[in-house]
């Protein structure tokens, strides 16, 4: 393997590293919402948290990159309060990864959820 192989693989192996790391917690906090909520808001959070699977990947990352572009509320907050630029970078595969993954993660995390996640 080459130099920029290798490279690729790190970078993939690192974004999934943190994204799953990020996700976890997520999961959990996601799961023990939802058995808090009333019916109502279980259905339209439920449905919100599952969109990244419905929609196509190429959707979601449209979505994303509008939202933090810099002429969106977000992405201008974000560029002028801290300086940061989302869009096109290691922190934005991260997002994009983390966002993609979630509703996985928490499918098995309400699966497995009995026991860490009281009633």
């Amino acid at each position: 393997m080459n130099e920029l192989e290798l490279f690729a693989i790190k970078y993939s192996l690192i974004v999934a590293l943190i994204s799953v790391i990020i996700n976890i917690p997520l999961s959990i906090l996601a799961v023990y919402f939802l058995r808090k909520c009333s019916s109502f808001f279980k259905i339209i959070f439920e449905t919100l948290f599952s969109l990244p699977l419905i929609l196509p990947p190429i959707v979601t990352g449209y979505i994303l990159l509008f939202i933090f572009s810099k002429n969106f509320i977000l992405g201008k907050f974000l560029y002028n309060i801290f300086g940061i630029s989302i869009p096109f970078t290691f922190y934005a595969s991260v997002l994009a990864s983390s966002i993609v993954s979630f509703p996985i993660d928490r499918k098995s995390t309400r699966l497995n959820s009995s026991h860490f996640v009281p009633s």
